[in-house]
């Protein structure tokens, strides 16, 4: 299953390993604000990893590509899908290398990957999200809810922006709900 692990970063910057364990209530708020923050800085996509004890429901997971052979299947089958819906409109995009994938397990994925335009040769950084069914692994149970250029915080530039009713939203309802 996806994981998260320590990171330094986030984790210490909230907690003493001396510290006593009334504060960890306060220690586990100040950790899942820090991540919202950081979610809704990145529209979700980039954002540090934090520890499995605060695993909850409806909160991102990252999926360590190299060592989570299954889920990473997952996240490769999603974004072809995605690569397939833009290509359709003229995109003529080759993926050269997934960045950073987060998972809403089972059905929503967040990728940043890094993709070469055939036509003009240029290669760039993209993020989408992808609603997919890893278990039908049906294009009619998939659908692309954003696919735009990395995001940089000095510019913003955005390829497509969809939004869809579908069982997607709801994992990603879910997560805000939390914060």
């Amino acid at each position: 299953m996806a994981s998260n692990v320590h990171h330094p970063k986030i984790e210490d910057s909230f907690h003493d390993e001396g510290s006593a364990e009334e504060d960890q209530d306060k220690y586990q708020e100040d950790l899942v604000k820090k991540y919202g923050e950081q979610f809704a800085e990145s529209d979700g996509f980039e954002y540090d990893y934090w520890p499995v004890t605060m695993n909850w429901l409806g909160l991102g997971q990252r999926i360590h590509l190299e060592e989570d052979a299954r889920y990473a299947e997952q996240v490769k089958e999603a974004l072809d899908f995605a690569i397939r819906k833009q290509n359709e409109k003229g995109a003529n995009l080759e993926v050269d290398k997934i960045l950073i994938a987060t998972g809403f397990l089972p059905f929503l994925y967040y990728i940043t990957f890094r993709a070469k335009n055939l036509t003009t040769e240029e290669t760039r950084e993209y993020q989408t999200r992808v609603v997919w069914d890893p278990f039908t692994r049906s294009d009619a149970d998939a659908n692309v809810e954003l696919f735009r250029f990395r995001k940089d915080k000095k510019r913003q530039s955005f390829m497509t922006s969809s939004v869809s009713s579908n069982r997607g939203d709801s994992f990603f309802i879910a997560a805000h709900i939390l914060l």
